[in-house]
C-alpha cells in the first residue's frame, strides 16, 4: 500500500515593524510557515539560509519540530524529508524593510522675492511619513524652528523625514530665486530751439 504524495504550502511573512499598546516601536521578524500533509510523518525539515557568500545550515528560531522558521530577510532553502526518505525542496526569498529615501524638487521660486512651492518624492521606509524642515544658519543646522514647506523663501534648509518604523533620512536643498527684474530708463530729448 503506497503513502500517499507528501504535500507541503507555505505562507511567508515579510519583515516588518510596528507600535504596541503603549506606542512603543517593535521590529516583527518574518516568517516561513510549513503546512505538511500526506507521506508518511514524521516529518523532517532541514533548513538552509543562502548569503552572498555562501549557504549555510540555518538553525536560527525553528519551531520543536522544525517546520516553521522567523528569520531576518534573506533567501531559505527547505529539504522536507519524510519517515520514508521522501523529499521536497522550496526556496523562500523574505523581504526586509526598504531603505528610505527622498527626493526634492521644484526649489526655484517663480519669482523674485516669492516661497517656492517644493515638491516631495518618498520611497521605501514603512508609510505614514513625518517631515520637519529646518534651516541652515552658520553651515549649522537650526532645529528651534520648523518651515512650512509651502512658504520655503530662498535659502539653505534640511528635511528630515522619519517613517512608521523611527528609520531617518536627511536631504539638504538650497531654494534659489531668479534675479530681480530690473527697469533701465534713458531718458532722450531732442529739443530744438
Amino acid at each position: 500500500n503506497e503513502p500517499d504524495e507528501m504535500i507541503v504550502n507555505s505562507t511567508t511573512t515579510d519583515v516588518s515593524c510596528g507600535t504596541n499598546q503603549l506606542g512603543e516601536l517593535y521590529f516583527v521578524s518574518g516568517s516561513i510557515l510549513l503546512d505538511i500533509s500526506g507521506g508518511t510523518p514524521p516529518y523532517r525539515c532541514n533548513w538552509d539560509h543562502i548569503t552572498d557568500e555562501d549557504v549555510s545550515p540555518y538553525d536560527g528560531f525553528p519551531d520543536d519540530e522544525g517546520q516553521n522558521i522567523y528569520v531576518d530577510a534573506g533567501t531559505y532553502n527547505v529539504t522536507v524529508i519524510d519517515a520514508n526518505g521522501c523529499t521536497q525542496s522550496f526556496s523562500f526569498d523574505i523581504d526586509g524593510l526598504d531603505d528610505l529615501s527622498v527626493t526634492v524638487s521644484n526649489t526655484t521660486t517663480l519669482c523674485n522675492g516669492d516661497s517656492a512651492n517644493v515638491v516631495l518624492d518618498i520611497s521605501g521606509g514603512t508609510a505614514p511619513y513625518t517631515e520637519l524642515w529646518y534651516g541652515i544658519e552658520n553651515e549649522q543646522i537650526n532645529t528651534s524652528e520648523v518651515y512650512d514647506p509651502n512658504t520655503l523663501y530662498p535659502g539653505e534648509y534640511v528635511i528630515v523625514v522619519t517613517d512608521a518604523c523611527g528609520f531617518t533620512t536627511d536631504e539638504y536643498v538650497t531654494i534659489t530665486e531668479p534675479d530681480p527684474i530690473e527697469l533701465s530708463t534713458d531718458i532722450v530729448c531732442d529739443v530744438d530751439w
